[in-house]
C-alpha cells in the first residue's frame, strides 16, 4: 500500500510537471513605451508565439535610460527562457555614449534578429522644408537653427551627425521613444526627425509627414517615397530578440526556431512589410555577427564625432 502510494505521488508530480512546462508565461519586455513600432512589433510577435494551452507570450514595456532600463532588467533576470528581451541597435550604441551598470554584449545573448530598418529624415507635410537640401539652407537662415527630434539610438547619433556637418547648427531634442518624437513633429515642436521608416510608413502615406531622405535607397511600405541615399549617414538598424547570457543553448535554440517560424507567417511578415519592416530571421550565430560589426561601426562614429561616455 506504502509503495502505490509514492507511485501515485510521483505520477502526480510528473502530471504537475508536464502542465507546467506546457502551460507558463513567458515576459516580452520591450525597453520603449508603448505605442511605438517597437512595441508594435512586439505585440504582434507575442501574438503569434503564444500558444492555446502552451505558452502565454505577455509584453511588458519597460522604458527610461535610452532602453537600458527595461534591457538590464533582462539581463537580471532567471536565464530560463521565461524572461525575453526585444531591443534595437539602441542596445549596442548606448554603452558607447552614457555610462550603464552592465555590459548587453556580455550580459545578454542575441536569440535572432527580427528586422532590419531603414531610418528616414522627416518633416511635417506643411513644412516650408522641402527637401534635403533645403535643411542647410534653413539651418543657416535661422537665429536658433534647427532643432531635431532626437528617441534614444540611431536616431538621437543621426541628429548629433547631421548638426557636426551643418556647423553646429542643428540641436537636438531628446525624447524617451520614438512615438512622442512622431507626436511632437506632427505638432509643429520638432522641425526635422530622424525616424524608422516603420515608425513613419502610414503617416507619409497620410500625407502628414513628408520625406526628405533615407539612410538607403528603397520604399516605405508599398511606395517609392525616397529615390536617393543621404551620403555619409551611419544608421544602421536592427531589432531582435535577447536572452539573459545565461540562458541554455538548448533554449536558445527553441526560442530561435520558434521566433524564425513566427517570422514565416504570411500575416506577420505582411503586416510588417506594410509598416516598413523587413522580417531577417536566421541563426544566433549570424545575428552575433551583425551586433559587432554594427557596434564597431558606431565606436568608429563615435570616436569621430568626439563623442563619449557621459
Amino acid at each position: 500500500m506504502k509503495q502505490l502510494a509514492v507511485a501515485a505521488s510521483l505520477v502526480w508530480a510528473l502530471l504537475a510537471g508536464g502542465v507546467h512546462a506546457q502551460d507558463r508565461t513567458v515576459r516580452l519586455v520591450v525597453p520603449v513605451p508603448a505605442g511605438g513600432s517597437l512595441d508594435m512589433l512586439a505585440r504582434g510577435l507575442a501574438t503569434k508565439l503564444s500558444t492555446p494551452g502552451g505558452e502565454t507570450w505577455v509584453v511588458d514595456n519597460r522604458p527610461g535610460a535610452e532602453t537600458m532600463i527595461g534591457s538590464e532588467a533582462v539581463a537580471r533576470a532567471p536565464a530560463d527562457g521565461r524572461t525575453v528581451l526585444l531591443a534595437g541597435s539602441t542596445l549596442v550604441l548606448a554603452p558607447l555614449t552614457r555610462r550603464v551598470n552592465f555590459s548587453p554584449v556580455d550580459e545578454l545573448r542575441p536569440v535572432v534578429q527580427l528586422s532590419y530598418s531603414n531610418y528616414l529624415l522627416v518633416v511635417p507635410a506643411e513644412s516650408r522644408i522641402a527637401s534635403a537640401a533645403d535643411v542647410a539652407s534653413a539651418a543657416a537662415s535661422r537665429p536658433g537653427g534647427l532643432n531635431c527630434g532626437a528617441p534614444p539610438g540611431p536616431m538621437a547619433l543621426a541628429c548629433t551627425q547631421l548638426g557636426a556637418r551643418l556647423g553646429g547648427k542643428v540641436t537636438p531634442i531628446p525624447f524617451a521613444g520614438v512615438a512622442p518624437a512622431v507626436t511632437a513633429t506632427l505638432g509643429g515642436h520638432v522641425d526635422i526627425l530622424f525616424v524608422s521608416a516603420e515608425s513613419a510608413v502610414k503617416l507619409v502615406e497620410a500625407g502628414k509627414l513628408r520625406v526628405l531622405a533615407g539612410s538607403s535607397p528603397g520604399i516605405v511600405g508599398t511606395h517609392p517615397v525616397f529615390p536617393d541615399v543621404w551620403p555619409g549617414f551611419l544608421m544602421d538598424g536592427f531589432i531582435g530578440l535577447f536572452v539573459p547570457a545565461a540562458t541554455p543553448p538548448d533554449e536558445v535554440k527553441r526560442l530561435n526556431a520558434a521566433a524564425n517560424h513566427a517570422l514565416n507567417d504570411p500575416a506577420l511578415a505582411a503586416a510588417m512589410h506594410d509598416a516598413g519592416q523587413e522580417p531577417v530571421g536566421g541563426t544566433q550565430e549570424q545575428f552575433a555577427s551583425h551586433m559587432q560589426r554594427t557596434q564597431a561601426l558606431y565606436a568608429d562614429l563615435i570616436r569621430k564625432l568626439g563623442l563619449g561616455p557621459r
